[in-house]
């Protein structure tokens, strides 16, 4: 646990606690695709989804935000990018519809917007409680079918739950 009680300024405690909220909705995001893709072997072996995570904070400072590059995990690399736009949109609460998900073909370009920020937040730019790198060669997974049946029933009961909640909000409100 980070300490404040070095003379830090509210303005840096707050840019801090906008970051951890960053990334632990992203831990969250990436724990559902390697639950999906990978079932068990995300705890048992630690494989996962292999990518780079990065921290922004954009233009004024205060829009703390991550970006990634990921290796494929599928055979079909825009299915893969669909999927992981719909369990952004449909299962990550701090999500927004503005999150871009597309095939990395320039890695220069992408390179260089992933670390453009370097120069302000230093070593902070690479998010490495994230970042996950495999230590093992995995395979492709070329049946998608299981996968998307595992997606659409994550989905569904993530859908239900929100419903549920969002009911037991509106009693509440009555009461």
């Amino acid at each position: 646990m980070r300490s404040f009680d070095n003379g830090e300024t509210d303005t840096e405690i707050k840019r801090f606690n906008r970051q951890q909220r960053a990334v632990k909705a992203a831990e969250h995001y990436f724990n559902l695709i390697d639950k999906i893709l990978y079932k068990n072997l995300t705890h048992r072996k630690n494989i996962g989804v292999e990518r780079i995570v990065f921290l922004q904070s954009g233009e004024s400072g205060r829009n703390e935000h991550l970006h990634f590059v990921a290796k494929t995990a599928l055979k079909n690399t825009e299915y893969f990018c669909r999927m992981l736009k719909v369990i952004w949109e449909g299962c990550i609460r701090e999500s927004s519809s503005k999150g871009e998900f597309e095939i990395a073909d320039n890695n220069y370009a992408v390179a260089n917007y992933l670390t453009h920020e370097y120069g302000g937040l230093k070593n902070d730019t690479f998010e490495i409680m994230t970042t996950h790198l495999n230590a093992e060669e995995i395979q492709i997974i070329t049946d998608t079918s299981k996968v998307k049946m595992r997606v659409l029933r994550r989905l569904l009961k993530t859908a239900e739950a929100n419903k549920l909640q969002a009911k037991n909000y509106a009693l509440k409100a009555k009461n």
